[in-house]
């Protein structure tokens, strides 16, 4: 048996402790760095349908703020309307069958679950602040639809009659274009 004096092993114990707690709040934050990732990298891989969407008259503008300071949502303006993008970033598990679900106008499933902290009222807000935005601003506009963002995912059902898109990356301009305008 190894002898130290009680400070050294008291410290050490301290050292390991920390160590782990570190370890453990790293693990914790590790997924909302990949999902910043995903976002910044969503962005980057989104440039060519934005461009192919500049071609046909669309425009995006972000970093529009309204009249108290806050941050707008994307806003994606063209003559079908304007559309605010909110954007999830949450990956999908990788499970086979995983996908989001629109079920009605209510009712998002994710993965198999109800939708975490009502994805399609956000989205709505996001809308409804463009729309005021444009109203105060005396710009014309018929209509902005709100546009929930899931990268990565595989999206079905869709509402006849629903008031937001929710799609992916892969079919966010198939989407955007096909909306009556």
């Amino acid at each position: 048996v190894i002898s130290m004096p009680k400070q050294p092993l008291v410290m050490t114990v301290f050292a390991l402790l920390s160590v782990a707690y570190c370890a453990m709040r790293v693990g914790i934050v590790w997924p909302q760095f990949r999902s910043v990732k995903g976002g910044q990298n969503l962005w980057r891989m989104m440039m060519v349908d934005f461009a192919a969407l500049g071609e046909k008259g669309f425009y995006l503008y972000d970093g529009l703020r309204d009249a108290d300071g806050t941050a707008l949502a994307p806003v994606l303006v063209g003559p079908k309307g304007a559309f605010t993008l909110v954007i999830r970033t949450n990956p999908p598990t990788g499970r086979l069958g995983e996908k989001i679900e629109h079920l009605d106008n209510q009712t998002l499933h994710v993965g198999g679950r109800p939708a975490f902290a009502d994805p399609l009222s956000q989205a709505r807000v996001a809308a409804q602040r463009v729309a005021s935005l444009l109203t105060r601003a005396e710009v014309e506009c018929d209509r902005v639809w709100p546009v929930l963002l899931y990268p990565s995912w595989k999206i079905t059902g869709s509402p006849a009659d629903r008031d937001v898109l929710v799609t992916s990356e892969k079919s966010f301009v198939q989407e955007v274009t096909a909306v009556p305008g």
